[in-house]
């Protein structure tokens, strides 16, 4: 049961460790119990128990978008720790979704944006330190 010892010291540890790494190891245990039921003699009961229950407990969370959209931002993992493509894309999905309020329009906006941002914060700077501006007056 060297498998879900792993899995378990994985989930369990106190350094490196973040909520994208659960899905990756919950479906890499489910395949390597599979690989190695085969194989066993005496404890496949056993095997068929914990994977019985990783079913029930966990077919919920491996549907999540959230938490395969964690999986997926892991540099780590990316995309490599699952082959269903139905899973990847509702991960993709939720990223995309999540992210296109913070994408800007365009190039021309978020030079605007930037030029924007810059001048109020020169402006703040100026009222702040009552300095006079940093480039020539115009006259009007």
């Amino acid at each position: 049961m060297s498998p879900v010892a792993k899995a378990i010291d994985i989930l369990q540890a106190e350094t490196n460790i973040q909520m994208g790494w659960l899905l990756p190891t919950l479906t890499q245990l489910k395949t390597k119990l599979d690989r190695i039921k085969p194989s066993l003699k005496f404890s496949k009961p056993l095997v068929d128990a914990i994977q019985l229950g990783l079913k029930n407990r966990f077919s919920e969370i491996l549907e999540d978008p959230e938490l395969i959209a964690a999986a997926i931002l892991l540099p780590k993992f990316k995309t490599s720790w699952t082959k269903d493509e139905a899973i990847l894309k509702k991960g993709l999905d939720y990223i995309n979704l999540d992210m296109e309020p913070l994408m800007p329009l365009g190039g021309e906006k978020m030079t605007l944006s930037i030029s924007v941002l810059l001048a109020q914060s020169v402006f703040l700077l100026m009222i702040s330190q009552h300095l006079k501006p940093p480039w020539p007056s115009l006259s009007l």
